[in-house]
């Protein structure tokens, strides 16, 4: 599949829908200046599937793309990239529970003078399910922001590897770059290897980086059941509180009830 958006001048709060298949697909969209625009893929299928999408986003303008991957027990690869104009926004949004491998990259390049960007990753593993993330923002241009948070979940022996990577390149004054990785363990056969990493080339910048892979609290879950609270409704709570603190910067709520709405049927399947 092959699929060209455009975004005409101006445009303001257009909502635009794609059903993702299996198979491969390629999907280009041109934001013009001044137009703002949300885009929802939802991806679901039986076969492995190969992906790519490229935002050109003009000066002025703003773009998120979100995609909710559902695929059944196949693998999935996945080519993200934005270049971002003078004072334009491009926020990525990427929820994966679905798939029995996944392989995503998603890269913005901050060219223009106060570009922004955002990536959003969230993802819940069970099984043997295998998830690797490369989130990667590159500043080129001056005043330019990213922001990358990942927030996942694993159950049976999955397995999550992200990568978060941050460049800020020589003439890139006063950007700021900020990533943040969380991780909890469900199980004692999952594993987790979250790798912010940042490359500076000048000193006029704020960035930061932090990660953490953690297990449910027995304490919090001890103090739940002693409320009259079940033990499996008590760890359902917790890691439905451990993803809403990530869930309240995700701007769209249509994105934010479809991870709940995952993480409660997973945590009612386990």
């Amino acid at each position: 599949m092959k699929k060209v958006i455009r975004i005409p001048k101006n445009a303001g709060n257009m909502t635009i829908r794609i059903k993702g298949k299996s198979g491969d697909s390629r999907i280009t969209i041109v934001a013009e200046e001044g137009s703002r625009a949300t885009i929802i893929e939802e991806i679901s299928g039986n076969a492995d599937r190969n992906e790519t999408v490229e935002i050109t986003a003009k000066p002025c303008s703003e773009i998120m793309f979100a995609s909710v991957q559902k695929l059944n027990g196949c693998k999935n690869f996945v080519a993200r990239k934005a270049v971002v104009g003078g004072n334009a926004n491009v926020e990525w949004l990427e929820v994966a529970t679905g798939s029995s491998a996944t392989k995503s990259e998603t890269l913005s390049e901050l060219a223009g003078e106060g570009a922004r960007s955002s990536i959003f990753t969230v993802f819940f593993g069970k099984g043997k399910q295998q998830f690797e993330f490369l989130n990667k923002c590159v500043h080129t241009g001056r005043n330019t922001e990213s922001l990358m948070l990942s927030s996942g979940a694993l159950q049976g022996s999955s397995k999550a590897v992200q990568h978060g990577f941050a460049k800020i390149c020589e003439k890139a004054h006063n950007a700021s770059a900020h990533q943040k990785a969380k991780v909890l363990l469900l199980s004692e056969n999952a594993r987790a290897l979250p790798t912010p990493k940042l490359e500076i080339d000048n000193n006029d910048v704020a960035a930061t980086h932090e990660a953490s892979v953690g297990q449910i609290e027995g304490e919090k879950i001890f103090y739940l059941m002693s409320r009259g609270i079940g033990e499996k409704e008590a760890k359902k709570l917790f890691v439905e509180g451990f993803f809403e603190t990530f869930l309240r910067k995700i701007p769209l709520a249509e994105i934010r009830n479809s991870v709940k709405e995952a993480v409660a049927a997973e945590m009612q399947n386990d």
